[in-house]
């Protein structure tokens, strides 16, 4: 939710979010329990819409454009559905959005793919700021080497 407030990030990259909690109780399969539960005692999802609203990224327009938001969603998320994924994209002015073969859990299988997307998508949000700060871009910028330091830095 700071995406919606505050302008100072960089970039901003939501795995697994979506637009809407509500969405999660009722839309998916793994809160069918708690969604009887509310249903038998007269909660519906547009009264968890209503009593949500200020906790829902969807209702809100990010602080930072578009071209500043990475959107990471699993295809087969029973939780944050790819619905709720579109509707935060939509939500969001379309920012860019990667689509995994996942599910919620088996999103780590795919740590180092996410990873490798992530650090891209960071490197290139710096190369950005830098040719705005009228700084001298790295010419020809080679983000595998980069990637590669960074990794080492991190290893040490």
């Amino acid at each position: 939710m700071a995406g919606v407030v505050d302008e100072r990030p960089f970039g901003l990259v939501s795995l697994l979010g979506g637009a809407s909690l509500a969405n999660i109780i009722f839309a998916g399969f793994s809160f069918r329990l708690i969604r009887k539960e509310l249903q038998e005692a007269g909660v519906y999802p547009a009264d968890l819409e209503k009593w949500w609203y200020m906790l829902a990224p969807g209702n809100f327009k990010p602080a930072l454009p578009r071209e500043a938001i990475l959107l990471i969603g699993g295809e087969h998320d029973p939780i944050i559905t790819p619905k709720n994924v579109r509707k935060l994209w939509q939500a969001w002015q379309k920012p860019r959005l990667a689509w995994y073969p996942c599910g919620h859990a088996s999103v780590a299988f795919y740590a180092r793919r996410i990873g490798e997307r992530l650090s891209d998508f960071l490197l290139n949000r710096l190369d950005a700021l830098n040719s705005t700060a009228n700084k001298t871009p790295r010419e020809g910028a080679d983000h595998s080497t980069q990637k590669a330091q960074v990794l080492r830095r991190n290893e040490s």
